[in-house]
């Protein structure tokens, strides 16, 4: 409208100051008080109903934004319609989590359906951002920088915590033994669906690095993204792989199932860091041959540390076995690379142009 560049600042004070009330008062002042105890229904409750029609006020602001004049711009020191864009989908996100907890932490149907409902809460709402920033990297397709921004802020936020909270904090406190389901419980798939918000992060940052002159997503950001998806990778197999040995009956009977864990670990380990190695020399990739080699690394520590000192015969010949035979392999291809090795050194401009 004709009125829309004085209206403009007026309304965007107005939306800031409503999405920190929400996000101060009715989320984080109701949990510290007590008061959100008082919201019921499952699903269609006030403060989901509130958090809907506040994201969707924040965002109609956006347009306004483009009648702020240069010399408001010059005040704050920044265009906000950017900062809108992710402020309303910060609060797509605060409001989702929010309701997830509010139902795991007070409904009747979590305690029925959970041994465990706060444990229970975290996972649900590592999936939800998991979801949230699979859905943002589509919508961005990366052409929408804002877009792009929110969805890696939020990919490796849910990435850290699904590394230190929903795994290692789960497996140190021992609450693990409510997941189950060989392959199937929750921590499992949400692991998966982090797994693929985390590849999808990368698929799009490489693109946006290759095309567009964006300081956030430039190459080192896009060697991150694809460190964080084998590490993700890593990290979910490994703790599925010690929860099932610790809490499922298994067909097969161990002389000792701790024994047998640890020599799947160490078989698991060196198969993945072998995989790594071939895509390393394929793509001729100098970081999927380091974690390689770093992964090596681990397994050769943990055989001769832990394996050597603790297992029987029959588990000490199955983890060198396996691993001796895919270090050979790996030293094999190492020599028979070693030419293009040194032409890499000797010319920088090649792909991989640093040894190992």
């Amino acid at each position: 409208t004709r009125w829309s560049a004085s209206a403009a600042p007026s309304a965007l004070a107005l939306a800031v100051a409503v999405a920190i009330k929400f996000i101060a008062w009715d989320t984080i002042a109701a949990v510290a008080q007590g008061t959100w105890a008082e919201i019921d229904n499952l699903i269609l409750s006030r403060s989901l109903i509130t958090g809907i029609l506040v994201a969707g006020f924040v965002s109609q602001v956006r347009p306004l934004c483009d009648g702020v004049s240069d010399q408001t711009i010059a005040r704050l020191g920044f265009r906000p319609g950017p900062a809108i864009v992710f402020l309303s989908l910060l609060l797509i996100t605060w409001t989702g989590s929010f309701e997830i907890l509010r139902i795991f932490y007070l409904s009747d149907w979590a305690t029925a359906q959970f041994a465990d409902p706060r444990q229970a809460a975290g996972i649900f709402v590592t999936g939800f951002w998991a979801f949230n920033a699979v859905g943002v990297w589509f919508i961005s397709a990366g052409r929408h920088r804002t877009l792009a921004a929110y969805a890696l802020v939020l990919t490796v936020i849910m990435a850290a915590k699904v590394l230190v909270v929903d795994t290692l904090f789960v497996a140190a406190t021992g609450r693990w033994e409510a997941l189950s389901g060989i392959a199937w419980n929750r921590n499992f798939l949400v692991g998966l669906t982090a797994i693929i918000a985390c590849l999808g992060g990368h698929y799009y940052v490489r693109r946006i690095s290759q095309c567009r002159d964006w300081p956030l997503f430039a190459r080192s950001t896009e060697r991150m993204m694809l460190a964080l998806c084998i590490v993700m990778i890593v990290s979910v197999y490994t703790f599925e792989i010690a929860r099932v040995f610790e809490f499922e009956s298994l067909p097969v009977s161990f002389e000792s199932t701790n024994l047998a864990m640890h020599v799947t670990l160490s078989i698991a380990w060196t198969l993945n860091a072998g995989v790594l190695l071939i895509i390393g020399f394929v793509r001729w990739d100098k970081l999927f041959r380091l974690f390689a080699l770093g992964l090596f690394a681990l397994t050769i520590a943990k055989v001769f540390v832990f394996d050597l000192s603790k297992q029987v015969v029959v588990y000490r010949i199955i983890s060198f076995g396996v691993l001796g035979v895919v270090l050979l392999l790996a030293s094999l291809l190492y020599q028979r690379l070693s030419a293009r090795f040194a032409e890499s050194i000797s010319n920088p401009a090649l792909p991989g142009g640093t040894s190992d």
